[in-house]
């Protein structure tokens, strides 16, 4: 494994970018549901990973066969 002392650094700014919200990701009045996530990022990513997203068929999106 790497000596920590040489990975890179992101420059603040960039981690700032990174590391916040933006209009489309913020999770606003439902932000207390992350209060359960693990704040290790492993583990949270073995969750979203594990996660099973259902897509409606097309035909299904308008309730009239389109």
């Amino acid at each position: 494994m790497s000596d920590p002392s040489e990975l890179p650094v992101l420059p603040p700014d960039a981690a700032a970018f990174y590391t916040s919200h933006s209009v489309f990701s913020s999770p606003g009045a439902l932000a207390g549901l992350y209060a359960d996530l693990p704040a290790d990022p492993g583990l949270l990513a073995r969750i979203v990973r594990d996660l099973m997203i259902h897509r409606p068929l097309r035909s299904d999106r308008h309730g009239d066969g389109r």
